[in-house]
């Protein structure tokens, strides 16, 4: 056995030469059909296992029937050794080379081996690469879809309490500003009164003044008074005593 449970190739391909082959012509493999699940790193451990050689990448694309996804392994080179001489050889003969089901027993797939004539240079994205992404987030999608409408369902709900405490807080500050209004009315009506005691205070020590004045006026009339008397009832020779 292999990395991860997968058979190794020594004994399948025992005996197995590199005679007839032309591994200089292509070095890229075509693989019509593989299940989404399935990763790089899955398909990594089957080329391992088989001896092929190391691989350079692995893209991914949508197949024509919409069942799974393609792949393009990308090999940097083939190595010479008895299973790699045989699959290769009989995907020169026959067109392809079916993938053994035990390389594969986590997934019920026919998985093929053909030869990629139409390889694409390595590019940070290609058309291909960028569809499967797309096409891999939609499936993703779908399979959790019951996740995202729960996830819906807790976001609506919180936003309803949060509406809710929202009026409910609007209608506090409503009822305090109102509140403070009649504060405010009252303080200007208690204000008016104040100013009206401050007027009384102010006509009253006008009064007071003008009462003094009077006064005033009066002792200095009475003080003349009292002279002119004392003047009229003076006898020569004689004084009165008032």
């Amino acid at each position: 056995m292999g990395i991860g449970g997968v058979p190794t190739s020594e004994s399948t391909f025992a005996g197995m030469s590199n005679s007839g082959l032309c591994s200089n012509d292509w070095k890229s493999i075509y693989v019509p059909g593989i299940p989404y699940e399935m990763t790089r790193y899955e398909l990594m451990q089957i080329i391992q296992a088989l001896d092929m050689g190391p691989v350079s990448r692995i893209d991914f694309a949508p197949n024509k029937e919409g069942s799974g996804r393609m792949a393009f392994i990308h090999m940097t080179h083939f190595k010479d050794s008895p299973s790699s001489n045989q699959i290769r050889r009989e995907i020169e003969e026959k067109g392809m080379w079916e993938l053994p089901a035990y390389y594969h027993t986590k997934y019920p797939f026919k998985i093929h081996f053909m030869i990629n004539r139409r390889p694409i240079p390595k590019t940070d994205f290609t058309v291909e690469t960028l569809v499967d992404c797309m096409t891999r987030m939609t499936y993703a999608l779908e399979a959790n879809s019951t996740d995202v409408l729960a996830i819906k369902d807790t976001h609506m709900s919180m936003f309803g309490n949060l509406q809710g405490w929202l009026i409910s807080h609007e209608q506090r500050i409503q009822n305090m500003e109102k509140k403070m209004e009649e504060a405010n009315i009252k303080s200007t009506a208690q204000q008016i009164r104040i100013h009206e005691l401050e007027s009384t205070v102010q006509n009253q020590d006008v009064l007071l003044t003008s009462v003094m004045n009077m006064v005033y006026i009066l002792n200095n009339d009475m003080c003349d008074i009292k002279e002119q008397f004392k003047e009229n009832q003076t006898i020569p020779g004689e004084s009165v005593d008032l």
